[in-house]
């Protein structure tokens, strides 16, 4: 992850700093309190700089994005779901998923905070995505996003999943998680799309398995796929927008990380 700090003060500044403490030492018989004097001029110098630092900070943000998402995901596939590895879901013809997701602290949009945005994302990339175009996709947004944090997180999403949508449909209903030492589910308020993931346990207890150095389609970083099997599914407006899965799927939690400029 890239982490955007501002810029430092220039050398003109610090020279002006250097220059102003070494002026403000007193001559041999000077009766003021030299320490004292020196403390606040530093200070306050020292504050102007953290001020322009604090504002290149600003300007920078202003310019970028920064998605971080805390995912519970679950697939049709197989574990672990095969379209990581030869691009081609455990049955050929469809990979329908359901991952509902957290953004955390750190995620914005330019300067538009996006972090506790929660939204949901179904659907079914079918057979040939690995070529950049799936099916159908549905996103389900907690009531608590605003208008503009869903503009910004679908423009994100479009560089997360770089996939051409056969549809793309929205709703709004309100998103609930509960998470436990073995294991995490999640659900839209209006009975829409559940997903229950049972980790896998390790070999050390209290562990579970965790595939690594595996990228998550087109972010930047991820802290590993925590693997468990999953149910899920979700009902859509018919029975070709419908699926439910309760056979031990593949599932994980994964939290993805991915950054760019902002272009608009």
């Amino acid at each position: 992850m890239t982490t955007h700090h501002g810029a430092a003060p220039d050398s003109n500044l610090r020279s002006r700093i250097a220059g102003a403490v070494s002026n403000s030492v007193p001559h041999p018989g000077h009766t003021e309190a030299p320490s004292m004097k020196r403390s606040i001029i530093l200070v306050s110098l020292l504050a102007l700089a953290a001020v322009a630092a604090i504002g290149a900070t600003t300007a920078d943000r202003a310019k970028t994005w920064e998605f971080r998402g805390d995912y519970v995901e679950a697939c049709s596939c197989d574990l672990f779901c095969s379209c990581y590895f030869h691009g081609n879901p455990s049955d050929g013809h469809a990979c329908k998923f359901d991952n509902a997701v957290t953004m955390e602290k750190g995620s914005h949009y330019g300067a538009l905070d996006l972090a506790g945005a929660k939204f949901w994302m179904s659907g079914d990339l079918g057979a040939d995505f690995k070529n950049g175009n799936a099916t159908w996709g549905h996103l389900t947004w907690d009531p608590s996003v605003t208008a503009p944090q869903r503009d910004a997180i679908k423009k994100m999403l479009g560089k997360v999943y770089p996939v051409k949508w056969g549809e793309m449909t929205e709703s709004e209903s309100g998103i609930e998680f509960t998470r436990t030492a073995k294991m995490v589910s999640a659900k839209t308020a209006d009975g829409s799309a559940h997903v229950e993931l049972t980790f896998i346990p390790a070999s050390k207890p209290g562990n579970h398995v965790v595939l690594a150095n595996q990228q998550y389609w087109g972010s930047s970083g991820n802290e590993g796929f925590v693997l468990a099997f999953s149910k899920h599914g979700y009902k859509g407006v018919d029975e070709n927008h419908s699926y439910d899965f309760q056979d031990n799927r593949n599932g994980f939690t994964i939290k993805v990380r991915a950054h760019g400029a902002v272009t608009e």
